[in-house]
């Protein structure tokens, strides 16, 4: 697909006026992140992403109308994508921006609500918290607010569950009912069909573990 056009006529559609130029500049990103930054599997610099990125950078245009769209576009590129990244190509990625957007400088959209909701959380479980878990809890809210699935990657012990069960906990906090629930599954300990669902020969459809899942989490 020629990307650069897409990218023209999203911006636009976002409320952009000087769409030509800020798609260049998308693109340009994109294609040398592409081929500089390592190879991660989770990496993509393809049109889900980019549709990602410009549903935010289109929500902060609106929320900051004083801002040079520039500057949200940039702000939309690196808060959207930095926190994906390993801790080595960040630097990388970051002299990329910075050369396209030359001279810009845009200070991260901070959610001050959410972050003491996160701070009282923690507190509750007795967890310490310092600001870089409260920051990857941050952009785990941010990433839901934009994609369906999200994946939390990293070595053991690294926290991976205990920022999940946090931004859980910010759900519900001061709710009688609980509104955000969790379901454990290993998709490894069954087959496909077992997971997602399948027809019979007789084209009646049987639940797998998730559509039971989702269909419970529902009613409730």
């Amino acid at each position: 697909p020629d990307m650069k056009l897409i990218q023209e006529n999203m911006l636009m559609a976002e409320g952009f006026q000087t769409a030509r130029a800020l798609s260049v500049k998308f693109n340009t990103l994109y294609e040398l992140s592409s081929a500089l930054l390592s190879k991660q599997p989770h990496y993509d610099w393809g049109l889900r992403a980019v549709k990602s990125v410009l549903r935010v950078a289109g929500g902060m245009k609106r929320a900051n109308p004083h801002l040079d769209e520039s500057q949200v576009l940039m702000r939309a590129l690196r808060d959207f994508n930095t926190p994906k990244m390993p801790i080595d190509d960040i630097p990388i990625f970051l002299r990329l921006v910075n050369d396209l957007f030359m001279g810009l400088t845009v200070e991260s959209k901070v959610d001050e609500d959410l972050k003491m909701k996160i701070v009282r959380v923690a507190k509750e479980c007795g967890l310490q918290y310092d600001d870089v878990f409260v920051n990857k809890i941050c952009n785990l809210q941010e990433l839901l607010d934009v994609r369906h699935s999200v994946m939390l990657l990293g070595p053991a012990g690294c926290a991976k569950t205990t920022i999940w069960k946090t931004l859980q906990g910010v759900h519900n906090l001061d709710s009688q009912k609980n509104t955000c629930v969790a379901e454990t599954v290993n998709p490894k300990a069954v087959t496909g069909d077992e997971l997602y669902g399948y027809m019979t020969l007789a084209k009646e459809w049987k639940d797998g573990v998730l559509s039971i899942i989702m269909r419970g989490m529902s009613k409730n």
